[in-house]
Parts: C-alpha cells; sequence; structure tokens
C-alpha cells in the first residue's frame, strides 16, 4: 500500500469519527505526547489516554486499515495502557465491523452502547 494510500485510509477514519480533527491535528498530538501511534502492516491504531475521576482508560481513537493487522497490535497496546495506569479500553467504530466479527478489533471486547451524533446549527 502506497503512502497516499495509507493516508486516505486514516482521513477515511477520521471522516468516520466527526471530522474532528485534520492528519496535521493528530500527527501534532503524537508529536505533544498526547497520543501514541501504533503501527503494523498496511494498519494503524492512535491511541490516547483518557483521564477520568474513577479511572484511566486508553482510547482506541483511531483504528484504520486492516482490522486483523490492528487487532494484533492489541498485546503490546493493552500493556502499554496498563504501565500509563489504565483499568479500561474503549473503542468507537463502525456498525459494519460487527458483520466481520462479534470482536473485530481482539480478543476481550464487548459492545456497550451506540454512540450518536447529533450536528448543533444556530
Amino acid at each position: 500500500m502506497t503512502t497516499e494510500e495509507k493516508v486516505r485510509r486514516f482521513e477515511k477514519a477520521l471522516a468516520q469519527a466527526g471530522n474532528t480533527h485534520t492528519v496535521a491535528d493528530v500527527l501534532d498530538r503524537i508529536g505533544e505526547g498526547k497520543a501514541c501511534c501504533w503501527t503494523n502492516g498496511d494498519s494503524v491504531v492512535v491511541t490516547e489516554v483518557l483521564v477520568y475521576p474513577r479511572l484511566r482508560a486508553v482510547n482506541y481513537w483511531i483504528v484504520a486499515g486492516k482490522l486483523q493487522e490492528c487487532a494484533a497490535l492489541q498485546p503490546d497496546i493493552d500493556a502499554w495502557a496498563i504501565s500509563e495506569g489504565c483499568s479500561v479500553a474503549t473503542a468507537t467504530g463502525r456498525m459494519g465491523w460487527l458483520r466481520l466479527s462479534q470482536t473485530p478489533i481482539g480478543e476481550g471486547w464487548r459492545a456497550a452502547g451506540i454512540k450518536y451524533l447529533k450536528e448543533l446549527r444556530q
């Protein structure tokens, strides 16, 4: 896969997530240490640590590429997240993932609801 194809997949994942960030924004967050980038083959997972009053969570913020390659990153991400004090992992994905598997991004995951999005206009 070419770099251009990887960037297009990444941009598609960002669009799916609501276009809250550009690729440049994500790279800035990674450079600032606010997010981590994990790669495997033609795939990438970008994680961030979310801090709540009662726990720390590793959030699979962006998952782009082949789900099997992304799922293979899970043991390394889990080990890193535990070292960062995280006790739970979260992710948001496309509904189509469930057609592939009940655990499309690796073992141990369970569906915990559906994320809704509403655009607000004046």
